[in-house]
């Protein structure tokens, strides 16, 4: 199931670029598609977190493929209390920048590329910097 399930969710993107992004070979990549190698935690865990699902989506024991990350970062704003003052937005955006960091974005429910996400945080670090002046 781990090898269907991966080539769904790499979509159009090669095994290179995947494997790359995973920090990874494409050989290591592809016999995890293939089913001739199982990755260990670690890796498993971070081909999860790669494509916004759930471990137990990847091994085939849920059908429920996200990792409700849109809660997770609704959650960390909410804990902000007033983001009518500037001192409070300032800390939203900050956060909200870790966890572009530190997650691989959707757009339309497809992971975006490595490519996009440091052009976003490029473009929303400039406005946190703006916002700062």
């Amino acid at each position: 199931m781990l090898g269907k399930r991966l080539k769904e969710l790499r979509g159009k993107r090669t095994q290179e670029e995947v494997a790359n992004d995973l920090g990874i070979l494409r050989a290591r990549y592809s016999h995890y598609e293939n089913g001739r190698s199982e990755p260990d935690n670690e890796t498993l865990q971070r081909m999860a977190n790669y494509y916004h699902v759930t471990v137990d989506y990847l091994l085939g024991k849920s059908n429920d493929k996200h990792n409700h990350l849109d809660q997770y970062i609704k959650e960390k704003i909410e804990a902000i209390p007033d983001l009518s003052k500037p001192h409070d937005q300032e800390i939203a955006m900050e956060k909200i920048l870790e966890l572009l960091k530190s997650k691989r974005p959707t757009l339309n429910g497809e992971p975006i590329s490595e490519d996009q996400r440091k052009l976003f945080i490029a473009q929303f670090e400039a406005v946190l910097n703006a916002f700062k002046k």
